[in-house]
């Protein structure tokens, strides 16, 4: 099903004078982005109690502060709420908080809730099972407090796997609250804290932090106030922590100063694989080290460390500088995309040697039959490599005949 096409039909529905819902009947998902819904609440209610299907909504921009009252039992059915730009306050922001002990993702980002409805938010965050997302982006009345709050409330959280945070008035305060969530948190994957006001004071805390949280995956800071110091101080995280994958460093204050201390602790790293660096102020000895670190890690991927224009300003007495700095560029960029397609493509062979491997503990062949399996499933360089995934398939003798007519009915031949 066209989900954006039905979704349309929703509104030129809920738009017009129709009743009839049956093209509707198996509608997941409704997106009504710019639709004042206090001129159709009454139909807009009517619509999805009568579709039982309906899970996930976007009301951005909707005006939803005039209905709420009215929503509220509508929005309990549902596992996904988008309220992006309603101009919520503390009180809609606390009647909200219901809700979270049914929801997986919530959106208040660009809303007016302050520390109060966000206290009684995080109090119902705290006691979820089922929560997994929640933005509270670009708050107009966001500050440290507020990231205490949440950061207090997350401590022994057991669900939340994402939160966006992005746009805020954080600063190095507010990190040292972040920093001691993670020490305890043991669910969150992705923090997203880009757009700040973060500088180099509370990189170290984030550090020791990073040392112990095993569990975290994605981490931006783009758009901050980071410099050399921050950088020096977070980066020893790396020669411990075997969790991060995504590290998001763009448009902060840091130069060729620090960059020893980024290549030195990603050298031997095998777990991050995505690290971007572009709008910082890098020169030729920052390209000469970068380009060895990803030389040196085949799983690191630097895209676009210095983008199409970034010579454009230099003297023209640089050009021998800056004919360097372009071959490489273009190198970090070419070794960036390898490093990443081959990502990829060993994690579609993983996860192919993973599915096989619960196939054949289910249809108990025999290890001899897995093997030619996966023979016939995998490049030779990740045969012997994934064998061990179907070490404990249950012993069964197949002839070459039979092996032939099952691997055909599975059309893996």
């Amino acid at each position: 099903m066209d989900t954006f096409r039905v979704s349309i039909e929703f509104e030129e529905i809920l738009k017009g004078k129709s009743t009839d819902y049956t093209s509707l009947a198996h509608l997941e998902f409704i997106n009504l982005n710019g639709v004042n819904l206090f001129h159709f609440i009454d139909k807009f209610i009517s619509m999805v109690q009568s579709i039982p299907t309906v899970k996930s909504c976007v009301l951005s921009d909707c005006n939803v502060t005039e209905v709420l009252d009215s929503c509220l039992p509508v929005f309990q059915t549902l596992e996904s709420l988008y309220l992006k730009r309603n101009s919520l306050d503390d009180d809609d922001t606390i009647k909200l908080s219901v809700l979270v002990s049914s929801l997986k993702n919530l959106s208040l980002a660009t809303n007016r809730s302050t520390n109060i409805g966000i206290q009684k938010l995080m109090e119902s965050v705290s006691k979820s099972s089922t929560i997994e997302m929640i933005s509270l982006g670009d708050m107009m009345n966001f500050n440290d407090d507020c990231t205490k709050t949440i950061s207090d409330h997350l401590l022994h959280q057991t669900s939340l796997t994402t939160l966006f945070l992005q746009l805020n008035q954080i600063t190095d305060i507010g990190l040292h609250h972040l920093s001691n969530c993670l020490d305890s948190n043991r669910t969150l994957r992705k923090l997203y804290l880009h757009s700040n006001r973060i500088g180099n004071d509370s990189m170290g805390e984030l550090c020791n932090a990073l040392k112990r949280n095993h569990t975290i995956k994605k981490l931006t800071l783009q758009n901050n106030e980071i410099g050399n110091d921050g950088i020096k101080a977070l980066f020893p995280c790396f020669y411990v922590n075997t969790s991060l994958n995504e590290l998001d460093l763009r448009f902060n204050q840091f130069d060729d100063d620090c960059v020893h201390a980024i290549a030195d602790s990603l050298v031997h790293n095998s777990t991050l694989t995505l690290l971007k660096l572009n709008g910082n102020n890098f020169g030729l000895v920052a390209g000469r080290l970068l380009l060895n670190l990803i030389k040196s890690n085949p799983v690191l991927s630097l895209p676009k460390v210095f983008p199409d224009d970034a010579f454009e300003d230099w003297d023209d007495d640089s050009d021998e500088e800056i004919s360097e700095l372009e071959t490489i560029s273009d190198q970090l960029n070419e070794l960036s995309t390898l490093h990443y397609r081959s990502l990829i493509d060993f994690n579609r062979q993983a996860k192919v040697c993973f599915l096989t491997s619960r196939l054949v503990m289910m249809l108990g062949f025999s290890h001899e039959v897995a093997m030619m399996i996966l023979a016939w499933l995998l490049p030779s360089d990740y045969r012997e490599h994934k064998l061990n995934l179907i070490l404990s398939a249950n012993d069964q003798k197949f002839t070459s005949s039979e092996l032939l007519r099952i691997l055909t009915c599975l059309k893996l031949y």
